[in-house]
């Protein structure tokens, strides 16, 4: 997925009239307390949901995801349950 860097959005806010405009990135983590439930689940929608379109049916994108879900597990621990991300803010007035 592709988004507008920061500068792109403040300059879209204010050719639309907004004011006081303060846009900026965040790092941030997301962390996961239930395996099957939240983290599988925002897996396979959102962060492999591109790879997963490559495949012909639901029970493939299942083992899919799985299988990484279980990778991470077994061999990236300090990736376990949490998912780092950039957070775009905007501040601003009409």
């Amino acid at each position: 997925m592709v988004f507008c860097e920061s500068r792109g959005n403040g300059k879209i806010l204010k050719e639309i009239g907004f004011k006081n405009i303060e846009v900026f990135l965040e790092n941030k983590v997301a962390k996961f307390h239930d395996k099957e439930e939240d983290y599988f689940i925002f897996m396979k929608i959102i962060v492999l949901r591109p790879y997963l379109e490559y495949l012909s049916n639901d029970k493939l994108k299942d083992i899919f995801a799985k299988a990484v879900v279980n990778e991470i597990e077994t061999n990236f621990k300090e990736l376990q349950w949490k998912l780092d991300y950039v957070r775009l803010n905007i501040h601003a007035k009409k």
